[in-house]
């Protein structure tokens, strides 16, 4: 009977923590599609000095999320984003409107697919 208490609390904790690992996922890749959107609109509208703001709040925003991420997401996706963040950079800096929105869809993107990817769901049960 102990042993049963054991699993059940065991399964308990970890349904809790996954459960909060969703949500804080989730909410990360909320926190940074605002970014993406702002940086988005500042690019269409070919304001580069917003633009270079925006990346830096971005990239100050993304090295949050990264640490915890790396913990528990794959790596793979985690440098993806790192490349497409240090092009969208690049882009910027000399003022390349097309390339900057292009590798910004990739981004955001990438950043759904890691939602998409982490949420609950029949799929990613089986």
């Amino acid at each position: 009977m102990k042993t049963v208490y054991t699993t059940l609390t065991i399964l308990i904790v970890f349904f809790i923590g996954a459960i909060y690992f969703l949500q804080y996922v989730e909410y990360s890749c909320n926190e940074i599609l605002t970014h993406i959107e702002r940086l988005d609109e500042c690019i269409l509208n070919e304001d580069w000095d917003k633009t270079h703001s925006n990346i830096e709040a971005l990239k100050k925003e993304w090295r949050q999320k990264k640490r915890v991420w790396e913990i528990l997401l794959e790596h793979y996706d985690i440098d993806t984003i790192d490349v497409a963040i240090s092009k969208i950079e690049k882009f910027a800096d000399i003022n390349n409107k097309d390339l900057a929105l292009g590798e910004l869809v990739k981004l955001k993107f990438y950043i759904k697919h890691i939602e998409d990817k982490e949420a609950f769901s029949i799929a990613n049960l089986l």
